[in-house]
């Protein structure tokens, strides 16, 4: 559990404060008194704006680079403007992204392809890194199993579920194997394991097979043994990612130290374990720089939002450089979110 400080801030403050985030997420560029007097309505002087922001900096909602330069947002002032404002997502921008989500449902009869596009969609429009998170896959039934013989010495092991999900195992062989072998196992595995989940499978597979004429077959034993069956942490979420050429573009990603580390996180198992300890969160959750806990992505934010179908559920999100426009990205989540629930 995240525990967030609590700020008491008069309305000024809080004027002040959205105002100074607002401009610099837009800009990039740090934030004075005297801009924020020309640009917002405020019925005070530069010198009450210039004795505000010093206060908010005084509490670490703001900071500023040199003693002269304007303020920008710490992670802790983020973190107070996702909790406490809110910015409207104009109709003609829901509109604009609905003409991109339409290309989903020409794609939906296909799990795998619905799922890289909607990743691949969110990077575009965000100009961020797009991720599809599904959760409960263990969860899936079986409901058609094929080996295909690829060469005498490999076989493919074609698992397709109720959800629309297909997994694919290639199994490599020691010895040749004969055509009617592959049939001959794939009816019995297709009379023990159809109508299981992957759970069941995975905790029964041995004993099922175990009396059959087909147990002691290499590719029954090597089928068994393999991770895709036997594992354990089968019920890690299933991850489709964007490319990261959209996050690269953002000024915060072009060190070369910096590009680096973010490739380095993003391929991670720990930033996977990340990603899954918060999946089952049925709001989403947005989390600003050190709150996930995982040092590599430290300057960087996660936004997610749920999706639940008739089939497969599990979360939408985004990867970014801390200074993004929160409110914007969560309700283009949640709008795509009920899209994939309406094509899943």
């Amino acid at each position: 559990m995240i525990k967030h400080k609590k700020y008491s801030l008069n309305r000024r403050e809080k004027k002040v404060l959205k105002a100074t985030i607002d401009e610099f997420i837009s800009s990039n560029k740090p934030v004075g008194s005297n801009y924020l007097k020309d640009q917002y309505t405020f019925k005070f002087s530069s010198a009450t704006i210039r004795n505000i922001l010093a206060k908010l900096e005084s509490v670490n909602l703001l900071t500023h680079i040199y003693t002269s330069s304007g303020r920008k947002p710490t992670n802790q002032g983020y973190r107070y403007y996702v909790d406490q404002f809110d910015s409207k997502v104009s109709s003609e921008i829901l509109k604009a992204y609905k003409n991109h989500f339409n290309k989903l449902e020409s794609v939906s009869s296909d799990v795998d392809m619905l799922m890289e596009t909607t990743a691949t969609l969110l990077s575009k429009i965000t100009n961020l890194f797009g991720l599809v998170m599904l959760a409960d896959v263990e969860k899936s039934i079986l409901i058609d199993i094929e080996l295909v013989h690829m060469s005498t010495d490999r076989i493919l092991v074609v698992l397709a579920l109720e959800s629309g999900l297909v997994k694919n195992i290639v199994l490599n062989l020691s010895c040749d194997i004969k055509m009617k072998d592959v049939d001959k196992i794939t009816e019995l595995l297709k009379e023990k394991l159809l109508g299981l989940n992957l759970n069941e499978i995975n905790s029964s597979i041995n004993g099922r097979l175990k009396e059959t004429e087909i147990y002691d077959h290499e590719i029954v034993q090597i089928l068994m043994d393999h991770p895709s069956i036997n594992e354990s942490d089968n019920d890690k979420p299933v991850i489709y990612t964007s490319n990261i050429h959209e996050l690269l573009k953002q000024p915060e990603f072009q060190e070369a130290s910096l590009i680096r580390k973010t490739l380095e996180a993003l391929d991670s198992d720990e930033f996977k374990s990340c990603l899954s300890s918060f999946n089952s969160d049925s709001k989403g959750y947005t989390l600003i720089g050190e709150e996930h806990e995982y040092g590599l992505m430290n300057h960087c934010s996660i936004i997610s939002s749920p999706f639940c179908g008739e089939q497969l559920m599990g979360q939408l999100a985004i990867v970014g450089p801390t200074r993004i426009p929160y409110h914007q990205i969560k309700q283009t989540l949640n709008y795509l979110a009920g899209v994939i629930t309406h094509v899943c």
